[in-house]
């Protein structure tokens, strides 16, 4: 007799394994008569407001599957929910036409052409991060809170469709980390300049460790001390801070930018997506429209017509089989009333 709710977005990155299970299961929303006249008394909501999307196809889970639309981080009339909905559309010239016409202000598109040709992609990523290099640098004079140092970093972050290009993670880490160190004030620049650890070094930590209560995803920021001794500070769920030395870390990496499929489930208030110069496979309409919904307020796209367009049209197709025997099933026995 139990009830089992299953609540994400099916529009985004399928897990890593075979099949995109999620989009599967959610992609018949329809609702029986019956089941609509039981939610209009349940939820006191006139029956003709209660309106299932059409199907994607059928799944045989009928009555079972609620498509949610209204959204908490961005309001589908921004600029940001616009541009999720031509993304998920497939909409790859009407997506571009929109961006070129730039009437939306929490949108800046870098396609390559024109004017923002001449912004360097690096001086369009420093002066994002300016924010969290002005904070550290007060935090370093005694002057700002680690809280605040945290909030700064939070705000911002590079997404990265691939990891070893030039326009991939590492490289934009590399080069994040190299303009920081230059920017520390002069007591700690000089042994800051080679080492591997630095004050405002961000990581990500990439394996859980339940002995330090370190997760996948979990970020650190590396700080001084009272003693000016280097400790990685990480954020405590129920409030305060826990520092640990930077030896005892399990694998970690940079985290200036981060790859769009590591950055599901986070939320900037600023997001510059960052798409490759060629198209590549790996280049989905559910990539960027994941990329895309990580912003709360303001994004920047970085990337040609050409490659924005045909990333739109590239649909992930995975199957698992998950409907077909769905279908089976709902044909063997009679399906439970699971209103």
């Amino acid at each position: 007799a139990a009830r089992l709710i299953l609540l994400g977005d099916k529009d985004q990155l399928a897990a890593v394994e075979a099949g995109s299970v999620f989009a599967e299961i959610s992609a018949d929303p329809t609702l029986s008569a019956e089941c609509i006249d039981d939610l209009a008394r349940l939820s006191a909501t006139p029956r003709e407001q209660i309106q299932p999307a059409p199907a994607a196809e059928r799944s045989g889970l009928r009555d079972c599957v609620v498509w949610l639309t209204e959204s908490h981080r961005f309001a589908a009339s921004s600029g940001i929910g616009q541009l999720a909905a031509l993304v998920r559309q497939g909409a790859g010239a009407a997506l571009c036409a929109w961006l070129a016409a730039g009437e939306e202000r929490t949108i800046d598109w870098l396609s390559g052409d024109g004017d923002d040709a001449r912004r360097p992609l690096g001086e369009v990523i420093l002066t994002a991060y300016q924010p969290y290099f002005a904070a550290l640098s007060t935090y370093l004079s005694g002057a700002q809170e680690l809280a605040e140092v945290f909030a700064a970093f939070e705000r911002f972050r590079v997404l990265c469709a691939l990891r070893e290009t030039a326009r991939g993670v590492a490289a934009i880490n590399q080069f994040v980390s190299r303009h920081l160190r230059a920017r520390l004030p002069d007591a700690v620049a000089h042994r800051a300049a080679h080492a591997l650890w630095y004050p405002g070094r961000a990581v990500m930590i990439q394996r859980n460790d339940h002995l330090l209560k370190l997760f996948n995803g979990d970020i650190g920021i590396c700080l001084p001390d009272a003693g000016g001794e280097l400790m990685v500070w990480f954020p405590e769920p129920s409030g305060g801070w826990r520092r640990l030395p930077p030896l005892r870390l399990p694998a970690h990496e940079d985290a200036f930018a981060l790859t769009i499929h590591k950055s599901q489930g986070s939320e900037f208030a600023s997001v510059l997506l960052l798409l490759p110069e060629q198209s590549s496979r790996v280049l989905t309409r559910e990539l960027v429209y994941t990329g895309i919904t990580r912003a709360a307020q303001q994004l920047t796209i970085v990337g040609s017509r050409d490659v924005l367009s045909a990333a739109c049209a590239n649909r992930s197709e995975r199957h698992s089989g998950l409907v077909a025997r769905l279908h089976e099933l709902s044909e063997e026995r009679p399906a439970p009333n699971q209103r």
